[in-house]
């Protein structure tokens, strides 16, 4: 099918002009470094004509199109106009993006030492079509003129960011990692590590806020992400500093299954701060962040509709109250969390809000809650992590918190555990971030990936048609409808 392209020139000033112009169906631009046989006079259009630059390659694309980068080491800063989707992680003989391997064949997008201003940055308003996924983006940072600075950057849209690594990126007032204004993207599956907001020294250089991310507005999904060692420092004389890991100002944030450790931000929000809107936050893990100078070691809101519900909050810290949730005003929804470690600061804390703590753990913090949040159902004792002194904050077998939660109180966003284990399996959810199933086995989970579902399905079929041993589900020690039966009720929960 023809349809309408934009062929884009990048002139001085990093300025992108487009053209439309007639193109036949989404292809690919190939890119491999000089080294490997790239070059930007080849066409781009296979591997054995590669070009050697992400920027080259953008050039030759069309809205529709994947540019596919080999791995390799290649200078930015890249400008890619909606529609465009940047995918790294490729060997150079790939035929089919799924054929990648995760973790392997690093494809480092970077700024030169002379450049500043951010590595990446996406042009129009993106949608789900621009795809940005399997680079590791570093070296972003400012000058008075590209104060955003920063590893990427967009305004509004909805673009998707996955499986990235966005490494040592800095920015003046906005995000080191990524920062964007009224946007909705998905980011999820990426490793932020090492990035800074600063403010500045003088009067007038303003706040800084959000290591990884900031946004203004919009309703970002942010799943699955690991955050460690950003931080937001370094305010004007008359500013703050918030948001170790992300800045959020008004809209919806939602956050599924990440990690939040060791982020530090000067003022407040160790490693989240929110400011009016709505907040999320289910199944994550928020362990050893730091407000230095104020409130909310992990996360600090104000004026949020606020629902925190199983997450695991360890050793965070902040000077003054909420060392692990501050909420200045709003409601305040927690539910089936673990609170442990919080040893110098009370651990939930309200200004002037109202809500209500249910079916929570709560373990050696200096106190738990404000006498305002209504308590309802929670426990107390040693949650009996697996190895917290390695960062594993599973449970053992005789935890407290096993089906310790409220079924009620559990997020339509988050029905399985951090580790994708369903939340429903033994009747009540367990309390934290993570779900334990223990014992011997499900003979239902064939797949054995902790859940029994459709992927379970097919196996169970074939095994049972071959009269294969491991279809007695019931283990009776015989194979007939007795086992069909028990393999669709262990279905129907999600587990056995």
């Amino acid at each position: 099918m023809k349809h309408g392209v934009a062929r884009c020139m990048l002139l001085s000033g990093n300025l992108l002009v487009c053209v439309l112009a007639g193109h036949a169906a989404a292809a690919t631009v190939f890119v491999k470094p000089p080294g490997a046989g790239g070059s930007d006079a080849n066409d781009g259009q296979s591997w054995a004509t590669a070009k050697a630059t992400p920027q080259a390659a953008v050039l030759a694309a069309a809205p529709g199109d994947e540019v596919w980068i080999a791995a390799g080491t290649y200078d930015g800063p890249v400008r890619v106009p909606a529609g465009v989707s940047l995918l790294g992680g490729f060997e150079g003989g790939e035929s089919s993006a799924d054929e990648r391997v995760r973790g392997a064949n690093e494809t480092i997008v970077r700024l030169p030492a002379a450049a500043t201003g951010a590595v990446i940055r996406l042009l129009g308003e993106p949608d789900e079509s621009t795809v940005i996924d399997g680079l590791t983006i570093t070296g972003g940072r400012p000058n008075g003129a590209n104060p955003n600075a920063g590893g990427l950057e967009f305004s509004g849209g909805s673009p998707i960011i996955r499986y990235n690594v966005f490494r040592d990126n800095s920015s003046q007032n906005y995000a080191g990692g990524v920062t964007f204004y009224e946007g909705s993207p998905i980011i999820e599956n990426n490793t932020f590590i090492g990035n800074r907001s600063r403010g500045g020294t003088d009067l007038f250089e303003g706040g800084s806020g959000g290591g990884a991310i900031w946004c203004y507005g919009g309703a970002p999904v942010v799943r699955y992400n690991e955050f460690r060692s950003n931080r937001a420092d370094e305010p004007g004389v008359f500013f703050w500093a918030e948001g170790g890991a992300i800045w959020q100002y008004e809209g919806v944030l939602t956050l599924i299954g990440n990690t939040f450790e060791s982020n530090f931000s000067e003022d407040s929000g160790g490693a989240v701060w929110q400011y009016e809107g709505a907040l999320i936050a289910a199944s994550n893990v928020f362990a050893g962040n730091i407000a230095q100078a104020e409130f909310g070691g992990a996360i600090w809101c104000y004026a949020t509709d606020m629902w925190v519900a199983n997450n695991t909050f360890v050793n965070n810290s902040s000077l003054l109250q909420g060392g692990a949730v501050y909420c200045f005003e709003g409601p305040m929804r927690i539910s089936n969390n673990i609170f442990a470690g919080h040893d110098e600061e009370q651990a939930v804390t309200t200004a002037i809000g109202t809500g209500t703590v249910t079916s929570n753990l709560f373990h050696d913090n200096f106190s738990d809650h404000s006498a305002a949040l209504v308590p309802d159902s929670s426990i107390f004792g040693d949650p009996l992590f697996t190895n917290p002194g390695d960062g594993d904050y599973t449970l053992l077998p005789g935890s407290p918190a096993i089906d310790a939660g409220d079924a009620g109180e559990v997020p339509g966003e988050a029905t399985t555990g951090r580790e994708g284990n369903p939340r429903l399996s033994g009747g009540a959810p367990d309390i934290g971030a993570y779900e334990f199933i223990g014992g011997a086995s499900c003979p239902a989970d064939f797949n054995n990936d902790g859940g029994v579902d459709g992927a379970d399905v097919e196996a169970f079929y074939l095994a049972w048609e071959a009269a294969l041993p491991e279809s007695d589900v019931n283990q009776d020690g015989g194979i007939d409808g007795g086992d069909v039966e028990t393999f669709f009720v262990a279905w129907e929960n999600g587990g056995c």
